[in-house]
């Protein structure tokens, strides 16, 4: 998507999180994160942090993690995928 996509549907996707009201919510690839957490980052600093997202009256943590197509053209990427998706079932995980 060209800036001009990301800024028109901003407020499309971030109203759509609110009315979902998750309590936990995953972000997928490179331009979400940048787009949503911060645009000066690249995903490989940001993937496996937990961030917290704030639109409205909305807010809760995120999980930053690759999308399935990075997964697909880079597998060593796997594994630490899987530790990033152990580690948020343990946060849903009461207890």
């Amino acid at each position: 998507p060209t800036p001009i996509h990301l800024s028109i549907l901003k407020p499309f996707i971030t109203r759509q999180i609110e009315l979902a009201d998750p309590k936990h919510l995953i972000i997928m690839g490179n331009v979400a994160a940048k787009h949503l957490i911060d645009p000066k980052q690249m995903i490989l600093k940001l993937r496996g942090q937990y961030f917290d997202l704030s639109f409205g009256d909305w807010t809760d943590p995120a999980l930053i993690m690759h999308e399935p197509s990075y997964l697909r053209e880079q597998p060593s990427a796997k594994r630490v995928t899987w530790h990033d998706l152990l580690a948020f079932k343990k946060q849903l995980t009461p207890g």
